[in-house]
């Protein structure tokens, strides 16, 4: 089923679609003195790797997921991530490319 969305490529994205989701967390650097914006220091980043799979009450969101450091490392086992479309890019199914779980 079309779940509405598109990846970041124009694609559309569908229930069971194999999503890649690139993240980064960080934090707004200020002047001491005047306050104002400075520079974005990045605390985390890396991507995710999961199906998509709707919620009723959170929408469309990533289960089987998994998190990956910037190395290609799994770092953790995630369920219920948020797709942020601009982000994210489909990468196979689960019908046809279930190896990239």
């Amino acid at each position: 089923q079309y779940t509405g969305l598109k990846d970041k490529n124009g694609k559309e994205i569908y229930e069971g679609d194999i999503i890649r989701r690139e993240f980064e967390i960080g934090r707004a650097i200020h002047d001491p003195v005047t306050l104002g914006f400075v520079d974005y220091e990045i605390d985390d980043s890396g991507y995710f790797i999961g199906v998509v799979h709707f919620r009723p009450t959170e929408g469309y969101v990533l289960n089987k997921c998994k998190k990956y450091d910037e190395e290609d490392n799994v770092v953790a086992k995630k369920s219920g991530v948020k797709i942020y479309s601009q982000y994210a890019e489909v990468i196979g199914n689960i019908y046809e490319n279930s190896d990239l779980l």
